[in-house]
């Protein structure tokens, strides 16, 4: 390893833990002010992130470029959900009632079907058709 470089890769006995997002930017955060310039993130298996603690976390989707809140949910539920190409997990109170409709209310998060022009954009960009 090289001055300067630091690592928190965990080590590869036992199972894999998924690192809650906080304490990922937690570690930064301290990077940065320990000096590093570059940090490289490394998901050693992401197919089950957040399945060992509960959840997952996701960006909201609400379409806000600026948007960087996060939802908290079960893996099994974020994958329902994004089965629909038109449907996404944002934060209370990101609804965009011109190009969504509310579809379930969660508490800490909401589901929303895209309708209109922003549904035809999701179809046409939804990563999962091909």
């Amino acid at each position: 390893r090289r001055s300067g470089e630091a690592s928190s890769a965990p080590g590869i006995r036992g199972p894999m833990r998924s690192k809650p997002v906080e304490q990922i930017l937690l570690e930064a955060k301290e990077l940065a002010a320990d000096g590093a310039v570059e940090l490289n993130l490394i998901g050693q298996d992401t197919t089950s992130f957040g399945t060992d603690n509960g959840g997952i976390d996701v960006l909201c989707e609400c379409g806000d470029r600026d948007c960087t809140e996060q939802v908290t949910l079960p893996l099994a539920d974020y994958e329902a959900v994004r089965a629909d190409p038109v449907a996404f997990v944002v934060k209370p109170g990101h609804e965009k009632p011109e190009a969504e409709h509310l579809v379930e209310h969660h508490g800490h998060y909401n589901i929303v079907r895209k309708q209109g022009e922003a549904a035809e954009i999701a179809n046409e960009h939804d990563p999962r058709d091909g």
